[in-house]
């Protein structure tokens, strides 16, 4: 079996081109399969903070359990129109990616250094002994200006661009309706694009990813990650995929949310994100914020629907999600228990699934606690503990998302009539349809 390398020296011409077999985001392996341990990587992006490096998101045995891990190493790839594809080996530095529960696998950075005047390579393969042929190949994503100079104080405090990361889709998901409002509702409230991890969904939902992918609304990345979820890794390498989603969006978008699917950050008195935020900068000047923590708040779905919903005449709009469902518990969640996130890239370094781990500058750079007067996260889901007991927590009525009722339901209207026939999505009780 050939490695990528030798493969990929066969396809190069000296035209430039970047090889064909160089991934963007996929799961490769490092070491061969019949190693004892796995260890892939899946992606590598241009750091240009605190110097220049390549960050490469890697999984491989948690370091904490028996023995360290072997340092690896970075061969770096160049191309030149005189000759062709070029290599240069350096040390690379790992580092764990935090909330890993101490299960045998975790998430892990990889680091490989540059000098200061060295060009961009294209791309990056990683070793485990600099003698060995790379058994993967991965180009290196390069969000930033080549030849401009970062500096984290020119970066505006405004929302200029926004993007959502949600974890892995797992179990076939295949809430059709649920995703087409989950997507039109954030748009609605500013967000701009949406990164997905594909390990398995069902035919509707994938039908309605390509429709969105189509548009440049949303992209979607493989996550065929041959690790046991819960057993030997946190829930589908949920932390190597949020954490891949920061640096994808690093450089690209000012402000990036950090959700799941049953999950929205809803303004209080404002009716989009980039209002939100140019008040939260008016009030309390957040150039130097690095990231927002929004309280949670549990909308149980065991609540009954709002009897508003009876009143309504559209029966899609009855199956709304965050119209039906206005009854939530009284008592929010403390910041860093169950809250949800919207950073700015730039200033991050470390994803966690309810705070951030690591920073840009934790001396200069800090972070928010948004008061729920100004927003809270709207988190629609069953019983945590199973049974129905949680209904009897202390609750109140929160009809915050009504402001969209009106938008939302064209949206998703919209979207569910032109997509009807060729993704065969369910049919809405009540509704109409041609014959």
């Amino acid at each position: 079996m050939k490695s990528v390398a030798q493969t990929q020296t066969h396809i190069l011409n000296k035209t430039m081109v970047i090889p064909a077999l160089a991934s963007e985001g996929s799961w490769q392996t490092v070491v061969p399969e019949n190693s004892q341990h796995k260890y892939l990587v899946f992606s590598a992006f241009l750091d240009v903070r605190n110097g220049r490096s390549i960050r490469i998101i890697a999984v491989t045995k948690t370091s904490t359990r028996k023995k360290g891990l072997v340092k690896p190493w970075c061969k770096l790839w160049y191309e030149t129109p005189e000759s062709g594809l070029n290599s240069k080996l350096v040390e690379g530095e790992l580092k764990i990616i935090q909330e890993h529960w101490q299960l045998p696998y975790s998430p892990y950075y990889v680091t490989c250094p540059l000098s200061e005047n060295e060009s961009i390579p294209l791309m990056v393969s990683l070793l485990n002994d600099p003698a060995e042929e790379p058994l993967n190949m991965l180009k290196v994503i390069s969000n930033y200006p080549e030849g401009k100079k970062w500096d984290a104080n020119e970066l505006e405090p405004d929302v200029k661009k926004m993007a959502v990361c949600v974890k892995p889709l797992h179990y076939d998901y295949n809430k059709e309706l649920e995703f087409l409002e989950f997507i039109e509702l954030h748009r609605i409230m500013g967000a701009d694009h949406f990164i997905l991890y594909n390990h398995t969904v069902g035919p509707q939902v994938n039908c309605l990813l390509k429709k969105y992918q189509q548009q440049g609304i949303v992209t979607v990345l493989p996550w065929e990650l041959p690790i046991q979820s819960q057993k030997d890794i946190r829930t589908e390498g949920i932390f190597a995929s949020l954490n891949d989603c920061l640096f994808r969006t690093m450089y690209k978008f000012s402000h990036v949310i950090f959700l799941d699917f049953d999950e929205f950050i809803i303004p209080t008195n404002h009716y989009n994100y980039r209002e939100l935020f140019r008040y939260l900068h008016e009030k309390y000047n957040n150039k130097k914020t690095s990231w927002f923590s929004f309280k949670n708040a549990f909308f149980y779905r065991q609540w009954p629907d709002d009897p508003a919903v009876q009143e309504f005449e559209d029966p899609l709009e009855k199956q709304l999600l965050a119209l039906r469902k206005t009854t939530r518990m009284v008592k929010l969640h403390a910041h860093g228990t169950r809250s949800k996130l919207i950073v700015r890239p730039d200033l991050v370094d470390m994803v966690g699934n309810h705070i951030i781990w690591a920073y840009y500058n934790h001396k200069v750079f800090r972070k928010m606690d948004v008061a729920p007067e100004d927003a809270i996260l709207h988190h629609y889901r069953i019983c945590e503990f199973g049974g129905n007991d949680c209904v009897k927590h202390p609750s109140t009525v929160d009809r915050s998302a009504y402001r969209y009722r009106d938008a939302l339901l064209k949206a998703v209207k919209t979207r569910h009539e032109d997509h009807f026939d060729e993704c065969q999505l369910s049919k809405i009780e009540g509704s109409k349809y041609p014959s």
